[in-house]
């Protein structure tokens, strides 16, 4: 646009391609063969990204692992063998009051300092506070957040701040 200012040009202010265009390009470019239907949709989601909300990519608060507060590192060795997530929230006497995320790495750090893993609790090593999003933030906005904040995690909370998922 500068440029063609610069000439003493005018540049349109609708877009050389609109969203539907793209797509239509893209369907032709996966029935020719030059991309995979894979790809296509994988195209497709990222345009779309903007327009959905957390509450439809999270995971329910029912289908959700996390740990008590008050369990030892022994308890939550045990549950990173059998889940294997990385990242696990921590709650205080109720799965739906997270306090904080559990990161599974952290236990190499109390085992090389030959600490006992019975006598810490998850609580002491969580990470305080979880970070809280509202389910109709954007995933687009949430990816944005997410890479501002250098999180990878959210707790995901309704109109009524409830815990969601």
């Amino acid at each position: 646009m500068g440029m063609l200012k610069l000439l003493g040009l005018k540049g349109s202010s609708e877009p050389y391609v609109t969203e539907e265009e793209l797509k239509l390009m893209l369907r032709g470019a996966e029935l020719s063969g030059a991309i995979e239907e894979e790809e296509q949709d994988m195209i497709e989601n990222v345009l779309e990204i903007k327009d959905t909300h957390v509450r439809e990519v999270m995971t329910p608060l029912v289908d959700v692992v996390a740990i008590d507060a008050s369990a030892s590192l022994v308890d939550f060795h045990h549950l990173w063998v059998t889940h294997q997530y990385s990242r696990v929230p921590v709650f205080e006497q109720r799965v739906d009051n997270i306090m904080g995320i559990a990161y599974a790495m952290d236990l190499l750090d109390y085992v090389q300092k030959g600490e006992t893993l019975e006598s810490i609790t998850v609580g002491d090593m969580a990470h305080k506070p979880a970070y809280f999003v509202p389910d109709s933030m954007s995933v687009w906005n949430l990816l944005r957040e997410f890479r501002i904040r250098k999180v990878h995690m959210a707790v995901v909370l309704n109109e009524y701040g409830g815990t969601v998922g």
